[in-house]
């Protein structure tokens, strides 16, 4: 499995000779890897990306970011969310979802008022 590391990490399980990578590298690391729990929370946090080809890494040369990622930035940065280059990808989503949610019922609520208005209009006077 090949994998893009933006921290180092030193991967270990029983009977198995310990793996360690450095920050911002790829590194061909045995498939057992995957099943260790730092390696799902970095994969989580977006320290570690499992490279599915040549394409993805070639992105990742270029700029240390694959598109996916850099799409979630700008929106992020759009959004006005804090820290938005230095978040993981999970917690860069999070964010971006709950950004959006405050938003969409930032709208509705200034919708209600209107909505009373034109209603109260319509009641004729007596």
């Amino acid at each position: 499995m090949r994998i893009f590391t933006k921290k180092a990490f030193q991967f270990e399980k029983q009977n198995m000779s310990t793996i360690t990578t450095k920050a911002m590298t790829f590194q061909d690391v045995p498939d057992w890897v995957k099943n260790t729990l730092l390696f799902e929370l970095a994969l989580k946090d977006g320290s570690v990306q499992v490279l599915a080809d040549t394409k993805q890494q070639k992105e990742l040369e270029n700029d240390g970011m694959t598109q996916e990622e850099k799409k979630l930035r700008e929106q992020a940065k759009q959004l006005d969310i804090k820290k938005w280059q230095t978040l993981g990808i999970t917690k860069l989503k999070k964010e971006i979802a709950e950004k959006q949610k405050q938003l969409q019922q930032k709208e509705q609520n200034e919708e209600l008022p209107e909505k009373e208005e034109e209603q109260q209009e319509q009641i004729p006077a007596q």
